[in-house]
Protein backbone atom coordinates (compact mmCIF):
# COMPACT_ATOMS: atom_id res chain seq x y z
CA UNK A 1 0.00 0.00 0.00
CA UNK A 2 1.18 3.61 -0.27
CA UNK A 3 0.35 6.74 2.28
CA UNK A 4 0.99 10.11 1.33
CA UNK A 5 3.39 11.14 4.03
CA UNK A 6 3.78 14.75 3.31
CA UNK A 7 -0.25 15.12 4.44
CA UNK A 8 -0.76 11.68 6.09
CA UNK A 9 -3.70 10.75 7.40
CA UNK A 10 -4.56 11.78 11.03
CA UNK A 11 -3.33 10.23 13.51
CA UNK A 12 -0.06 9.47 11.86
CA UNK A 13 3.02 9.39 14.94
CA UNK A 14 6.26 9.39 13.75
CA UNK A 15 9.00 8.60 16.11
CA UNK A 16 7.10 6.51 18.92
CA UNK A 17 9.59 3.35 18.71
CA UNK A 18 12.32 5.52 17.00
CA UNK A 19 13.02 8.78 18.60
CA UNK A 20 16.02 9.65 16.89
CA UNK A 21 16.74 12.91 16.18
CA UNK A 22 16.80 14.67 12.86
CA UNK A 23 19.86 15.32 11.28
CA UNK A 24 19.72 18.27 9.10
CA UNK A 25 22.88 17.44 6.93
CA UNK A 26 21.09 13.79 6.16
CA UNK A 27 17.84 15.28 5.44
CA UNK A 28 19.44 17.92 3.07
CA UNK A 29 21.58 14.72 1.58
CA UNK A 30 18.23 13.31 0.97
CA UNK A 31 16.56 16.25 -0.76
CA UNK A 32 19.23 16.86 -3.26
CA UNK A 33 18.75 12.70 -4.00
CA UNK A 34 14.89 13.07 -4.32
CA UNK A 35 15.93 15.63 -6.83
CA UNK A 36 17.87 13.00 -8.83
CA UNK A 37 15.54 10.16 -8.63
CA UNK A 38 12.85 9.79 -6.10
CA UNK A 39 12.97 5.73 -5.13
CA UNK A 40 9.08 5.97 -3.08
CA UNK A 41 8.05 2.53 -4.31
CA UNK A 42 10.64 -0.08 -3.90
CA UNK A 43 10.29 -3.12 -1.36
CA UNK A 44 13.55 -1.91 0.97
CA UNK A 45 12.61 1.55 0.86
CA UNK A 46 9.08 1.00 2.32
CA UNK A 47 8.13 2.74 5.56
CA UNK A 48 6.44 0.41 8.30
CA UNK A 49 3.52 0.88 9.73
CA UNK A 50 1.38 -0.70 12.48
CA UNK A 51 -2.50 -1.10 11.94
CA UNK A 52 -5.27 -3.49 12.87
CA UNK A 53 -6.34 -5.26 10.11
CA UNK A 54 -10.30 -3.75 11.06
CA UNK A 55 -9.10 -0.70 10.61
CA UNK A 56 -8.56 -0.96 7.06
CA UNK A 57 -11.31 0.14 4.89
CA UNK A 58 -10.40 -2.84 1.91
CA UNK A 59 -7.53 -5.23 3.39
CA UNK A 60 -7.58 -6.76 -0.21
CA UNK A 61 -5.98 -4.16 -1.63
CA UNK A 62 -2.55 -5.25 0.24
CA UNK A 63 -0.04 -5.87 -2.30
CA UNK A 64 2.88 -8.35 -1.36
CA UNK A 65 5.70 -6.78 -3.75
CA UNK A 66 5.91 -3.33 -5.19
CA UNK A 67 8.91 -4.32 -7.07
CA UNK A 68 8.60 -2.99 -10.86
CA UNK A 69 5.45 -1.10 -10.32
CA UNK A 70 4.74 3.19 -10.16
CA UNK A 71 3.69 4.46 -6.88
CA UNK A 72 0.35 5.81 -8.65
CA UNK A 73 -0.46 1.96 -9.05
CA UNK A 74 -0.18 1.19 -5.59
CA UNK A 75 -3.39 1.44 -3.86
CA UNK A 76 -3.24 4.03 -0.93
CA UNK A 77 -3.98 3.54 2.28
CA UNK A 78 -7.45 3.60 3.52
CA UNK A 79 -9.26 3.72 6.66
CA UNK A 80 -13.03 2.05 7.60
CA UNK A 81 -14.72 4.62 10.55
CA UNK A 82 -13.60 2.80 12.95
CA UNK A 83 -10.28 2.86 11.90
CA UNK A 84 -10.31 6.78 11.22
CA UNK A 85 -11.41 6.53 15.14
CA UNK A 86 -8.89 4.19 16.65
CA UNK A 87 -5.93 6.26 15.54
CA UNK A 88 -7.25 9.66 15.24
CA UNK A 89 -4.96 10.34 18.46
CA UNK A 90 -1.69 9.84 17.56
CA UNK A 91 -2.35 6.01 17.36
CA UNK A 92 -1.55 5.32 13.91
CA UNK A 93 2.33 4.12 14.09
CA UNK A 94 5.04 4.58 11.57
CA UNK A 95 7.72 3.14 13.23
CA UNK A 96 10.65 4.87 10.19
CA UNK A 97 10.97 7.23 7.73
CA UNK A 98 11.34 10.31 9.57
CA UNK A 99 14.01 11.91 7.33
CA UNK A 100 12.50 10.64 4.66
CA UNK A 101 9.39 12.40 5.58
CA UNK A 102 10.86 15.65 6.21
CA UNK A 103 13.26 15.18 3.07
CA UNK A 104 10.20 14.93 0.92
CA UNK A 105 7.85 17.97 2.88
CA UNK A 106 11.28 20.07 1.51
CA UNK A 107 11.49 18.52 -1.79
CA UNK A 108 7.52 18.93 -2.08
CA UNK A 109 7.88 22.86 -1.34
CA UNK A 110 10.20 23.45 -3.80
CA UNK A 111 8.07 21.71 -6.28
CA UNK A 112 5.09 23.83 -4.81
CA UNK A 113 7.21 27.03 -5.37
CA UNK A 114 8.10 26.30 -9.21
CA UNK A 115 4.69 25.57 -9.86
CA UNK A 116 4.06 29.00 -8.48
CA UNK A 117 6.37 30.77 -10.02
CA UNK A 118 5.54 29.13 -13.21
CA UNK A 119 1.87 29.72 -12.78
CA UNK A 120 3.34 33.33 -12.55
CA UNK A 121 4.87 33.40 -15.80
CA UNK A 122 1.70 32.32 -17.69
CA UNK A 123 -0.47 34.74 -15.85
CA UNK A 124 1.82 37.61 -16.70
CA UNK A 125 1.86 36.42 -20.08
CA UNK A 126 -2.02 36.24 -20.35
CA UNK A 127 -2.59 39.70 -19.08
CA UNK A 128 0.04 41.00 -21.31
CA UNK A 129 2.70 42.09 -18.69
CA UNK A 130 5.10 40.00 -20.61
CA UNK A 131 6.05 39.43 -23.85
CA UNK A 132 7.21 35.79 -23.69
CA UNK A 133 3.71 34.77 -26.04
CA UNK A 134 6.04 32.00 -27.71
CA UNK A 135 6.75 30.20 -24.31
CA UNK A 136 2.82 30.29 -23.30
CA UNK A 137 2.08 26.26 -24.32
CA UNK A 138 5.59 24.73 -22.68
CA UNK A 139 4.89 27.03 -19.55
CA UNK A 140 1.39 25.65 -19.27
CA UNK A 141 2.50 21.97 -20.35
CA UNK A 142 5.59 22.02 -17.09
CA UNK A 143 2.66 23.84 -14.78
CA UNK A 144 0.97 20.46 -15.85
CA UNK A 145 3.37 18.02 -15.20
CA UNK A 146 4.63 19.86 -12.46
CA UNK A 147 0.83 19.93 -10.57
CA UNK A 148 1.14 16.02 -11.70
CA UNK A 149 4.43 15.60 -9.78
CA UNK A 150 3.73 17.68 -6.79
CA UNK A 151 0.67 15.21 -6.09
CA UNK A 152 2.32 11.70 -7.08
CA UNK A 153 5.80 12.14 -5.05
CA UNK A 154 3.71 13.04 -1.78
CA UNK A 155 3.35 9.37 -1.49
CA UNK A 156 5.48 6.55 -0.17
CA UNK A 157 4.98 3.05 -0.11
CA UNK A 158 4.42 0.88 3.32
CA UNK A 159 4.73 -1.77 4.64
CA UNK A 160 1.90 -3.17 7.24
CA UNK A 161 2.42 -4.51 10.31
CA UNK A 162 -0.52 -6.21 12.46
CA UNK A 163 -0.67 -4.43 15.55
CA UNK A 164 -3.84 -6.81 16.33
CA UNK A 165 -1.47 -9.88 16.00
CA UNK A 166 0.60 -8.59 19.36
CA UNK A 167 -1.51 -6.56 21.16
Amino acid sequence: MSMNIVEPPQGACWGRFNDRILNPAWVQELVEGFRQYLDNCTDIKAIDVGVKREWLEDDMQIVKSVEGRKIEDIPLIRFSEAGKAETANKNLWVFGGNHRRAALCIYISKLEEERTKTQQKITAIETGTSNEQQNLGSLKNKLEKLAKKVEVDKHWVIRLYDRGASE
